[in-house]
């Protein structure tokens, strides 16, 4: 057993409990190995140790010492939760390498059912089975369903034509000037026990035609005058959206017709569409 020689003591101290090898010790201290010899220290001394982690990256400690000073990082982009609305273009709803600290909820449409879609498309996984717009009964036109029997009109500037989905309004002729196209149902229906009829309509390519929805007593196509109807309402400059005119018919407890009076300046373009006509 080696012995440390202690000066003024007694005795020396027992090296035999020393555990500590070359490794645990820090370069270039020395103890005193187990067997009374000097160990000089090869532990690394490697201070402040600082690291930059990428995205789900990993470091390795290394061997050593370590003051307490160092520190492992990370800096990701952040972003909030969304909802996104799904539509005919693809959508990023998180970049990459970002980390989201909100919910991403993408919404959902409880109309986006089979019965709501033409048929054989699909649409987000959904397989239409919608082969027809069907009318009820208080129907008179309905993208192509025709039960009051409106039918079409052309007289060499102006048109109303019966297109699939709809009755597009427009011009034949490329000479400018004021033009109307009226047309009018020629299948009765009762206007009794209904408050308004009304009218889905869209104008087309910024040309704001002016629209007059009647309720007439005989079917008449052609310039509607004021002994032919039984109430009018207008309708000025219609705008490239969808809009319904609806019309008061709660005072006519009769047998009538519809009748839609259509003003524009002729150009050689559709101004218009119909798409549906019915009673509420």
């Amino acid at each position: 057993m080696g012995t440390i020689w202690m000066p003024g003591g007694s005795g020396g101290a027992d090296t035999s409990v020393v555990t500590a090898t070359a490794e645990d010790v820090l370069a270039p201290k020395v103890i005193v190995g187990p067997d009374g010899e000097p160990i000089t220290g090869e532990m690394a001394n490697n201070g402040a140790v600082s690291h930059s982690l990428p995205v789900n990256g990993n470091y390795v400690i290394p061997k050593g010492f370590h003051n307490g000073a160092g520190k492992v990082s990370q800096s990701i982009p952040t972003q909030g939760g969304s909802t996104t609305v799904p539509g005919t273009a693809a959508k990023t709803i998180v970049a990459a390498n970002r980390y989201v600290t909100g919910n991403v909820v993408v919404a959902g449409d409880p109309n986006l059912i089979p019965a709501n879609i033409k048929k054989n498309v699909t649409i987000f996984g959904v397989r239409g089975t919608h082969s027809g717009y069907v009318p009820s009964a208080t129907d008179l036109y309905l993208r192509g369903n025709n039960p009051s029997n409106i039918t079409g009109y052309d007289n060499g500037y102006v048109y109303a034509r019966l297109e699939s989905g709809q009755i597009s309004v427009g011009s034949s002729s490329s000479s400018l000037g004021a033009r109307t196209v009226a047309i009018s149902s020629n299948k009765p229906c009762d206007f009794s026990g209904y408050s308004k009829l009304n009218l889905e309509i869209v104008g087309y390519n910024n040309t704001q035609p002016n629209i007059t929805l009647y309720a007439l007593a005989t079917p008449h196509q052609g310039i509607t005058g004021p002994g032919q109807y039984l109430a009018n309402t207008q309708y000025m400059d219609l705008p490239d959206t969808t809009t319904v005119i609806s019309l008061d018919i709660a005072n006519i407890n009769q047998v009538g017709y519809v009748g839609i009076a259509i003003g524009m300046f002729v150009r050689v373009a559709i101004v218009c569409a119909v798409f549906r006509v019915w009673l509420s």
